[in-house]
């Protein structure tokens, strides 16, 4: 949802979807995981965002109705965070990864 370049793309599935505000917050983290990736480089930290994708949480709505819908539970997401934390993405440093690869900026 932070992608500038998805949301410009018409064809993108997640661009007719308006959420300004959270859109705007996304677009700024993903500036402030391009800053820390860059200027952290020569210390060696890796810097990486998670995108978990669409979870069965309060967030999200009623995590019933969520769950008969075929949504995901929120272990797929802490999944992804311990394959960034066990280093299985490291070849993936600098971006936002998810279960599928890699988001768009």
């Amino acid at each position: 949802m932070g992608s500038i370049k998805a949301r410009a793309d018409p064809e993108d599935d997640l661009a007719g979807i308006p959420a300004l505000g959270y859109r705007t917050s996304k677009a700024a983290l993903n500036m402030l995981l391009a800053c820390y990736s860059h200027e952290l480089a020569e210390h060696n930290v890796k810097v990486f965002g998670v995108c978990p994708g669409f979870l069965t949480t309060e967030l999200n709505g009623p995590p019933d109705l969520m769950r008969k819908m075929g949504v995901a539970e929120p272990e797929t997401g802490a999944q992804l965070v311990l394959s960034v934390v066990r280093g299985e993405r490291d070849s993936d440093r600098g971006k936002v990864v998810f279960n599928g690869g890699i988001r768009q900026w």
